[in-house]
């Protein structure tokens, strides 16, 4: 019984891992999720959108908006929206981003490319996706997360939560690290 009762646990995680992400990568793709960048030298990051045909309505979107946190106060940076979309305001690193497509989108989605000038050495930068400080999805209500408006035609659906996945630069890896705690507590459900 008790294998059983872990196994539909596992299934019930593994499903909630098919949420929609918008991230920050190392490129345009969705893929990388570290970075190396030397002062003095230029990078680009790229954020994507994810989703997945488990999502609401199939996994197609029309709009978004969240926050990028983490940049060094003395690196600039310049945001560039991806040519597929067709709207879009407000400074990511700032209040935040909003972004509208003409038409559905679904599966990888670029959202923007952001030059990055490292003009100081830094360690362990990380760049999370978090909400938009000053959120306004659509048909009202309230949101604490990033979202997009998943939706078929009509598009008529309000914001869904999506997932921000975080990106690390010049912190020798992805940050993905085992807590002794957490592998002990799983490890726990076996025995």
């Amino acid at each position: 019984m008790r294998p059983t009762i872990i196994m539909i646990a596992l299934l019930f995680l593994a499903g909630g891992a098919l949420a929609g992400t918008i991230g920050v990568y190392a490129n345009s793709d969705g893929t990388g999720c570290a970075l190396t960048v030397p002062a003095g030298l230029p990078a680009t990051v790229y954020v994507v959108a994810h989703t997945f045909p488990t999502d609401p309505d199939g996994g197609t979107f029309a709009s978004g908006e969240f926050r990028l946190v983490g940049l060094p106060a003395s690196w600039v940076a310049t945001p560039l929206a991806d040519p597929g979309v067709h709207i879009w305001f407000g400074d990511p690193f700032a209040e935040g981003w909003r972004f509208a497509f003409a038409s559905l989108q679904a599966g990888t989605v670029p959202l923007l490319a952001i030059l990055l000038l490292a003009t100081t050495n830094e360690s362990n930068v990380r760049f999370d996706v978090v909400q938009h400080l000053a959120p306004q999805p659509p048909f009202g209500g309230t949101v604490d997360c990033p979202w997009v408006q998943y939706c078929d035609v009509p598009c008529d659906n309000g914001a869904t939560c999506v997932e921000g996945v975080s990106f690390f630069i010049n912190s020798g890896g992805c940050g993905l690290g085992v807590e002794e705690s957490s592998w002990s507590e799983i490890r726990a459900l076996y025995r």
